[in-house]
């Protein structure tokens, strides 16, 4: 059986940080994005490629799925649909499915976001590496104005 290939590398893509950048935090700091080409303003799907740079603990190396894990959670917010400064999105829950480990240092996500007219949405992620395609991860979302 094949592996569904990936998009193009991070490599092929600029950095570009995420969310609001008033503070430094983990969103800011402890990743790297590298969104493909076509990412636009960051509204609506995207494909981003995003590395963790600090462990979770001092000394000790990620895993791979401690780098899926944290790279995931930032689903909703590459692929958000609505503005930043006038809605909150906070994602509940995250449920991953992966049918074989991260190779190297590098996620591919491509993410989309919906949401129905009751304050309730969800992200939608392909989840790859460089070799191909590696499982799916959705988040609930509760949406809110700010």
């Amino acid at each position: 059986m094949a592996i569904e290939p990936p998009p193009p590398g991070p490599q092929h893509g600029r950095a570009q940080e995420v969310g609001p950048n008033d503070d430094i935090g983990f969103h800011n700091g402890g990743v790297e994005h590298h969104f493909l080409p076509g990412a636009g303003a960051m509204v609506g799907p995207v494909v981003d490629w995003i590395r963790l740079c600090v462990p979770l603990f001092p000394d000790v190396a990620l895993t791979p799925l401690q780098r899926v894990a944290g790279a995931v959670d930032f689903a909703n917010g590459i692929s958000h649909v609505l503005p930043w400064e006038s809605y909150l999105f906070v994602n509940p829950d995250l449920t991953l499915h992966l049918f074989r480990p991260l190779r190297g240092e590098w996620v591919g996500m491509a993410s989309a976001t919906h949401h129905g007219s009751m304050g309730v949405g969800m992200s939608d992620t392909a989840v790859f590496d460089i070799d191909g395609r590696i499982g799916r991860s959705c988040q609930s979302l509760l949406l809110d104005r700010r």
